[in-house]
């Protein structure tokens, strides 16, 4: 029986910052705040974000042109 590996796709701040189209420095504070895209905390001083995380916040970011007054 073959095992199944799932790959998950981490982007370091920078990286996923320019996937977003943001700064870094806003990333920062969105972390300190608790706002903006989830994000993993790998150790004390490192954090990663999960393509599929910042892809799921974009999407509830999205207003349809039907959903604007």
């Amino acid at each position: 029986m073959a095992d199944t590996v799932t790959v998950i796709h981490l982007l370091d701040p920078p990286a996923a910052a320019r996937y977003i189209n943001m700064s870094p420095e806003t990333m920062r504070v969105w972390r300190r705040t608790g706002t903006g895209p989830a994000f993993i905390r790998v150790a004390s001083n490192r954090v990663r974000y999960r393509v599929s995380d910042l892809d799921a916040w974009l999407d509830g970011l999205r207003v349809s042109t039907g959903d604007q007054d």
